[in-house]
């Protein structure tokens, strides 16, 4: 059963993507999935902590959600990533994004990792990988990974490419990411 730790942390990222969609002017075209299930070919079935899509997806394309987040609170990190990579199997016809979340119980830090799928070597990678950490009274993001912010590609949210020299990327900017940690 969800902890209320587990909850907040689903609720306020959602929140993030809801006020990032909604400065951009693109939150009437995004529809949010209470509960995205889906099954794999064995049978076992995962439900999302969130998930986010296109209102009308292009054509040909399923009508399910294209960004999926899964929150793990004391979970290992192992564990965690299954979760997040068992959505963007194309077998399955799912997610383009996964976003995995795991807040560690014992060390003061949460891990957010952002999957893709890579047609090369047929398999889920690492899109965004950052670390969140609590040292000295202070949160910072851990300076050990390059990127400090979180990067939603629109193709990846709507499944179709953008318009040119547009800003449709969601960006999650370090400040709102240390702001994330502080609430959960």
């Amino acid at each position: 059963m969800p902890s209320a730790t587990h909850e907040q942390a689903a609720e306020e990222f959602g929140d993030m993507i809801k006020t990032a969609l909604t400065e951009m002017g693109l939150r009437p075209l995004i529809a949010q999935w209470r509960t995205a299930t889906t099954t794999a070919p064995d049978g076992t079935a995962k439900e999302a902590d969130g998930a986010w899509g296109p209102r009308r997806p292009p054509s040909g394309t399923p009508k399910k959600p294209s960004v999926v987040l899964e929150v793990g609170y004391s979970d290992s990190y192992a564990r965690s990533r299954r979760n997040s990579q068992h959505w963007i199997d194309p077998v399955r016809d799912t997610a383009s994004i996964a976003i995995g979340i795991n807040i560690h119980v014992k060390n003061p830090e949460i891990a957010i990792d952002t999957w893709e799928w890579d047609p090369v070597y047929s398999r889920p990678k690492t899109r965004n990988h950052l670390v969140i950490k609590r040292s000295g009274g202070k949160i910072r993001i851990d300076p050990n990974f390059c990127e400090a912010h979180l990067t939603i590609p629109f193709h990846q949210r709507f499944r179709r490419p953008g318009q040119l020299n547009a800003k449709q990327d969601i960006m999650i900017l370090t400040q709102a990411l240390i702001e994330f940690a502080c609430v959960v």
